[in-house]
């Protein structure tokens, strides 16, 4: 039987704490969400004119040439920096490989940045850009192959050098192409245990097929087969003259740099070209769904159809719809709606690629609970059809947002971009906060948002605040153990679904029979992983196509 003194004592204690959950509990959410520090409001007084920004166009700030052989060559001045970037690109990418070869584009593009040149090394190429503080890489896509240089300035005359003698003269080393082949293979093998591109592969091959190369998935079988022939006979047949097109942009003059690029590659004789025709996308508009089974807590969720080209007048139209549906991060639509609203979700948004010469895919993803699946995609569809019958506010089209979305701890890749609608101001004012929130815990800054800080109107405009003194001492046999958190008031109840039918509808998947759905082609087989199982379908009154797999 515990001591009296015990039992009594113990009653004050018990008051305050009810005291402390009251006190809490009576507090409303916009009381709490007013609640700012000095800091935070000197940077929220803090006004700045609109982010100008100009393209720049062909005609004026950007000259237009055709060299003698082919060559569809850029210039644009730019004197704001002492900087030099080339981008060169050839209609060259994996839709017009040989169907016998699959991958050969992509290694094509790897080894003339990696298999050395005629007269450089791999090695010794690397330790010429590494001298000048210079980078030449390469890169291959489903439509080109493109090369990127960038160096100081003063050193333009070496870099052109370098990145003439790498797209007239490569290799081919066939060591760096082993190496190169086996990251490649690994990388494949591995495919599978990543969520998001093990769903992003099977839904493209689930709707492209077989009979298009985006349906077609790059194997480790396939890798393994290229030879550095292959590699030659891609390059004579599409690296020419006549099908590259460079734009050279920063700190020169423009007649001295037409000079230097016709001293280059005016000699490099132009070739016929044979380009084979795009191969052409067979759509086919159907509902279902296809679920890839796994034991697994966490399921990854997409939903989409077929998009559009890049020929399609709507095509800014639909990227501004996307921009507000799902795309452009805690600004979006679908982010408060899945995330801040119900909760359902932590990733989810949505894309659609307006860039593809043939029809791209539009899709939703999210990843999320088992047990929260219908759910979540019963609010994504609900957003859809929203966006379908109701306008946009002018507020959405301009992103002129009262408050800010990210509460001021935004990662400059969510909705940070100048580009979208997003004031310097505002950039600066979020940075400032950042800044100070880290200093203050005496965390490190990272150097976007460090840069940024910096800016005009950013930590220039801030009242300097004294250093945080440490809570316990860094060292010592006798240092504290951290106070345990405060306990957080209770959450309101998350709100229902718009559209509870539409969670009720797809809660009957559990019962309805899967068919199966066969393949005329092989499953894919890795020596570490069992066999894939089959993908199968269900009849579902969503109107768009989904897949899930468990996590």
């Amino acid at each position: 039987m515990p001591h009296p003194l015990h039992r009594w004592t113990s009653i004050p204690a018990l008051v305050a704490l009810i005291g402390l959950l009251v006190g809490c509990a009576t507090e409303t959410p916009s009381q709490l969400a007013l609640r700012h520090s000095p800091g935070s409001e000197l940077v929220r007084r803090m006004t700045f004119p609109p982010l100008q920004f100009a393209i720049p166009r062909v005609g004026h700030a950007v000259k237009r040439h055709v060299v003698s052989n082919g060559i569809i060559l850029y210039l644009a001045e730019d004197h704001s920096l002492p900087v030099l970037d080339a981008y060169a690109i050839f209609r060259a990418g994996g839709l017009y490989e040989n169907p016998s070869r699959p991958g050969v584009a992509q290694f094509t593009a790897s080894q003339l940045r990696n298999g050395g040149t005629a007269s450089l090394p791999a090695e010794s190429l690397n330790g010429e850009l590494e001298i000048l503080g210079a980078s030449v890489e390469a890169s291959a896509s489903g439509e080109a192959i493109s090369l990127t240089l960038s160096a100081l300035a003063k050193d333009a005359d070496q870099a052109l050098q370098i990145l003439a003698e790498v797209i007239r003269r490569p290799a081919f080393d066939p060591k760096p192409l082993q190496i190169s082949k086996g990251r490649a293979i690994e990388d494949l093998r591995r495919v599978a245990d990543n969520p998001a591109q093990f769903l992003a592969r099977e839904f493209s091959r689930m709707l492209y097929t077989e009979a298009h190369p985006l349906g077609r998935p790059l194997q480790p079988a396939h890798v393994e087969v290229i030879q550095p022939d292959d590699l030659w006979a891609h390059y004579r047949r599409y690296i020419h003259p006549n099908n590259m097109m460079l734009a050279v942009v920063g700190d020169f003059r423009r007649k001295e740099m037409l000079e230097k690029i016709q001293g280059l590659f005016g000699n490099w004789p132009s070739h016929p070209l044979d380009l084979p025709p795009l191969p052409e996308v067979d759509p086919r508009y159907e509902r279902g769904v296809y679920i890839i089974p796994r034991a697994l807590a966490q399921a990854s969720v997409t939903l989409g159809h077929f998009g559009i080209k890049r020929s399609n007048p709507d095509r800014f139209a639909i990227e501004l719809m996307d921009a507000i549906l799902g795309a452009s991060g805690f600004s979006s639509r679908i982010m408060e709606r899945v995330r801040n609203e119900e909760g359902l979700a932590y990733s989810v948004g949505t894309w659609f690629p307006t860039t593809s010469p043939e029809l791209g895919l539009f899709r939703a993803v999210a990843q999320t609970k088992n047990e929260n699946v219908p759910r979540a995609v019963a609010a994504i569809l609900d957003e859809m059809v929203r966006i379908q019958e109701q306008p946009v506010s002018q507020r959405e089209v301009t992103y002129e947002h009262a408050e800010d979305p990210c509460g001021g701890d935004c990662q400059p890749s969510e909705s940070l971009h100048p580009g979208r609608g997003v004031s310097a101001g505002r950039l600066h004012r979020r940075a400032a906060t950042r800044f100070l929130s880290e200093q203050r815990h005496r965390r490190p800054v990272s150097w976007p948002w460090r840069r940024i800080a910096s800016g005009p109107g950013g930590m220039a405009r801030l009242a300097p605040q004294p250093p945080a003194r440490p809570r316990h001492p860094p060292h010592g046999r006798h240092r504290r153990p951290d106070p345990s958190p405060a306990a957080e008031p209770a959450r309101p109840p998350r709100p229902t679904p718009r559209s509870a039918k539409a969670a009720g509808d797809l809660s009957r998947l559990r019962s309805v029979e899967p068919r199966a759905f066969e393949r005329s082609s092989q499953q894919t087989t890795y020596p570490d992983h069992p066999p894939r199982p089959a993908l199968f379908p269900l009849d579902t009154p969503g109107g768009c196509r989904y897949s899930a797999r468990r996590y």
